[in-house]
């Protein structure tokens, strides 16, 4: 293998940690306290629907292998102009969603060195410094950093988990409680944070060392290995009984669950793995969507001097692009322009679009009747999803939508005279 390229492990260490990043933390306890012990339920539901969207993903790498990703596909099945739109969704969102997980980290840094006097923002924006130079590396390099990372901290996360379900546990271990229908769309758009990354999968192809084997067998254990850990958290949370832990002060939900075998060290512990994941999910957002910011400059959408590629072929110019859009939207949530939650739910909106334009494309695209199933189901999936988004955020990118549409038009119009 190239020592230049991604193998299966790399490719994989470059999946695991990044799409567990924030989520593995925020997500299980908001979803817990919604559907109480419905949740685990939920779970295996979503993993099931992030299984599928990792076959599906990992097919269209194959099929569209580029610097585009899962734009590719827009672009084959309904032309150019829907093909930018569907890069504009992402890339919009990526300007907002590396920050957001690397806010969480902040957060959690802001807590433990709480004796000093530096806020979450400070942490936040000196992780987004260290990310940035780690992406000026090959992106071999990277991938092996990623994949340290996210071992190291999923084995942290399923030994704590098992150790609390084993001797930790409640003695009723599920109770049926009421729940609406509204709780349940609501908790699986939230749901959805945790499998936000394959979307991305496809702008690494073209650095995959024999893609035809490395990306099926690196989706594979990574869908494995991200279900193994998001169901043990989630599940110990769920049975964690609280009362047999004594009278603790935790830096979140989740430490509860590391507590039992970590004891007070479990605050340090969280904090640091949590650092880790946000930095991994950091450099698979920034670094997949700099090589789709190239891919536009080499179509000619974006400007030539986002074309430069660095001698480590790293997309340099394309990843200050994007880390300056983030240090954007940093700023404009120290200053309060917008909300944390607003971010979330905007950046979760345009996602969602960006793979349902995607499911829709592969469709027409799909020739095995298996594979076309899983398209529908994917479009279902994130449709019904899309439905529970801010009402305002559905507006601009059906706003966005219907500019294209009109635009398209017009140019078969006049081309047609």
């Amino acid at each position: 293998m190239s020592s230049k390229k991604l193998g299966p492990y790399t490719l994989s260490g470059l999946i695991v940690g990044p799409i567990l990043g924030s989520g593995i933390v925020i997500i299980p306890p908001i979803v817990y306290d919604i559907l109480k012990d419905y949740s685990i339920f939920a779970w295996v539901i979503m993993m099931t629907i992030g299984g599928v969207f990792a076959y599906f993903a990992s097919k269209l790498c194959l099929k569209f292998p580029g610097d585009s990703g899962l734009t590719e596909v827009v672009g084959h099945s309904f032309g150019k102009s829907y093909k930018n739109l569907n890069a504009y969704y992402l890339l919009i969102a990526m300007a907002m969603a590396p920050l957001v997980v690397i806010m969480v980290a902040g957060e959690y840094l802001s807590v433990l060195f709480s004796n000093y006097s530096f806020g979450a923002e400070f942490y936040s924006a000196v992780l987004m410094l260290i990310g940035g130079i780690i992406l000026s590396r090959n992106i071999s390099s990277v991938g092996k950093i990623s994949m340290l990372i996210s071992t190291v901290i999923s084995t942290i996360l399923v030994v704590g988990g098992l150790f609390t379900i084993l001797f930790y546990r409640k003695d009723a271990l599920f109770t049926g409680t009421g729940i609406s229908t509204i709780d349940v769309g609501y908790s699986f758009l939230i749901m959805f944070w945790s499998i936000i990354g394959w979307e991305i999968l496809g702008n690494y192809s073209l650095e995959v060392e024999n893609p035809e084997k490395t990306i099926p067998k690196a989706a594979l254990v990574s869908v494995i290995a991200m279900s193994i850990v998001y169901l043990i958290v989630s599940g110990a949370l769920q049975v964690l009984d609280i009362k047999k832990l004594g009278l603790i002060d935790p830096i979140s939900g989740i430490s509860l669950i590391l507590y039992p075998l970590f004891g007070q060290y479990s605050s340090i512990i969280l904090s640091l793995t949590i650092t880790g994941l946000c930095l991994c999910s950091f450099l698979m957002l920034i670094g997949g969507a700099s090589r789709l910011v190239y891919a536009q400059a080499k179509d000619g959408v974006f400007p030539k001097i986002f074309k430069y590629r660095s001698n480590t072929n790293a997309p340099l110019s394309a990843v200050l692009l994007m880390v300056f859009a983030n240090f954007l939207t940093l700023f404009a949530v120290y200053f309060n322009l917008i909300s944390f939650n607003e971010i979330i739910a905007a950046v979760n909106a345009f996602l969602i679009t960006n793979i349902i334009m995607a499911a829709v494309a592969s469709i027409k695209v799909f020739e095995n009747v298996m594979e076309k199933g899983f398209a529908v189901f994917l479009l279902v999936s994130f449709l019904l999803m899309f439905l529970f988004s801010s009402k305002m955020v559905i507006l601009i990118i059906l706003a966005m939508l219907f500019g294209t549409v009109v635009y398209t038009l017009k140019n078969n119009n006049y081309n047609i005279k």
